[in-house]
């Protein structure tokens, strides 16, 4: 009778760390990366990707860091009385199972004084002060 009581205690306590396992999916991902080289004789570049929440809740990133810029800030551009501006925003909010894409003339980032030459940088994602996502990734050359 105990090696039921065992077996069966040993048959949930599987199921259950199976079901805490990793799934197939991330909870955020980052795809279509740009960010750009700063313009010659300027330190600010700017960042566009799109970001894929796979959860079932909004995730929020409040905040984005890198040891490669002295600071990032989240912008949005927006028209106001028919001329364009950027403005600082708080957050980068992204619904359940969708997508959000920063892209120029939208919400993107600007990177702001770059500390070193390299051409691969880190980004560090975070949902108040827990890591959601790091990202090594290339700086990309501006179009004309």
């Amino acid at each position: 009778m105990n090696s039921k009581i065992i077996r069966f205690f040993l048959f949930s306590a599987s199921l259950f760390i199976l079901s805490c396992g990793n799934s197939k999916d991330p909870q955020i991902s980052i795809t279509n990366i740009n960010i750009t080289q700063p313009l010659p004789g300027k330190s600010t570049s700017a960042g566009y990707f799109t970001l894929t929440n796979n959860t079932n809740s909004l995730i929020e990133i409040t905040q984005i860091t890198s040891p490669d810029f002295k600071s990032i800030q989240m912008h949005e551009s927006v028209l106001h009385e028919g001329i364009a501006k950027m403005q600082r925003i708080d957050s980068l909010q992204i619904k359940a199972k969708s997508e959000l894409k920063l892209k120029n003339g939208g919400k993107h980032l600007m990177l702001i004084d770059k500390k070193n030459s390299s051409e691969i940088i880190s980004l560090y994602f975070y949902e108040k002060e827990k890591l959601l996502l790091d990202l090594k990734t290339n700086l990309t050359l501006r179009s004309k």
